[in-house]
């Protein structure tokens, strides 16, 4: 099963590295000018168009939540970008660029957070 999963990964590596055609995309209002912060989301958005072109091209019936999926993971990392903007202006050193990918991605973002982006940036609560 592990072996399986590892094909899978490869071979989605290598479309999203071939592949011209993008399905759906990152907004552009969500671009943050972090180097570093933009070509994570940009890979995840490659990878998530990978994952949906293969769920679409070996179960064409499960279309609909394949679209839907997709729609909510690409939500999320609009949120995570709103989050990461706000924190790069507010409170840069609340984001971890010394402990590796998954801590750098993985936001120190508390309630009061929430409530402060909300009143400044209204997109953010209809998100």
């Amino acid at each position: 099963m592990r072996f399986l999963f590892i094909r899978i990964v490869f071979c989605s590596l290598i479309l999203v590295s071939l592949s011209n055609e993008k399905g759906f995309a990152l907004d552009e209002a969500f671009i943050t000018g972090d180097k570093a912060w933009d070509k994570c989301s940009n890979l995840q958005e490659k990878w998530l168009n990978t994952l949906h072109e293969i769920v679409l091209s070996s179960k064409p019936h499960l279309k609909e939540s394949a679209d839907l999926s997709l729609k909510w993971r690409f939500t999320v990392q609009k949120v995570n970008s709103l989050k990461f903007k706000y924190l790069l202006k507010n409170d840069p050193d609340r984001i971890i660029r010394d402990k590796g990918l998954r801590s750098f991605m993985e936001l120190d973002w508390f309630w009061n957070d929430s409530r402060d982006l909300g009143i400044t940036n209204p997109d953010f609560l209809k998100l």
